[in-house]
């Protein structure tokens, strides 16, 4: 997967994050990129 789907992914997986359970963007950020890592695997 291409770094700018990459990062799309993680972006729009923290918006969801940040809106559901009304967290700050930075922890909703870091647990899009843990989300992304358990779904997709690989390494970032």
């Amino acid at each position: 997967m291409s770094q700018a789907k990459r990062l799309g992914w993680i972006k729009r997986r923290a918006r969801r994050l940040q809106r559901f359970y009304g967290v700050t963007r930075k922890i909703a950020v870091f647990d899009a990129r843990l989300d992304f890592l358990t779904f997709h695997g690989g390494q970032s």
